[in-house]
């Protein structure tokens, strides 16, 4: 029978090689740091992530005038407005066809926190900002109607792709 120090050297010699070869097998198997926030976040999960791409600027001079751009791999566009007015109602809208069929964009304010709305937007003087999801969509425009009061509506869409950030 073997003493109890030889016993006890042979199971802490056992101990320690199965500790180096568990140590040995996690070695470069750390944790994923958390991935960085990017973007500011908007209501119902949108975001605003880099990089962005401003499409052309759309000049309204009247009423009923409509200017439409394409959305090639957009997911989210925000759109701000300046210009001289006193008064402008436009409207939003999308299509998924290449720009034969629109439909009403779903938009809010951008930086509220209240649902987006699908009825027109009026802004009573040359300043705001909208943000509305495309992804999905071939191209959106906007449509003037209503009140138009002033010399010019300037918009300008700025988009965030959806190819991904890697």
């Amino acid at each position: 029978m073997q003493s109890r120090k030889t016993l006890f050297a042979k199971l802490s010699s056992a101990a320690m090689i199965l500790m180096i070869v568990a140590v040995s097998m996690t070695v470069g198997c750390t944790p994923k740091p958390a991935p960085e926030k990017m973007g500011a976040y908007y209501p119902g999960t949108l975001t605003s992530a880099l990089p962005n791409y401003p499409l052309p600027v759309m000049t309204f001079t009247a009423t009923a005038q409509t200017v439409s751009a394409p959305l090639s791999g957009m997911s989210m566009c925000t759109v701000t407005a300046s210009g001289t007015l006193t008064a402008a109602t436009f409207t939003f809208s999308v299509s998924n066809d290449g720009g034969v069929t629109y439909y009403t964009a779903a938009v809010a304010p951008y930086g509220a926190t209240i649902t987006p709305v699908t009825t027109a937007i009026t802004i009573a003087s040359g300043t705001g900002a909208w943000v509305f999801n495309v992804g999905g969509w071939t191209n959106f425009k906007v449509v003037t109607s209503g009140t138009f009061t002033g010399t010019n509506l300037i918009l300008q869409p700025t988009c965030t792709s959806n190819k991904g950030v890697i």
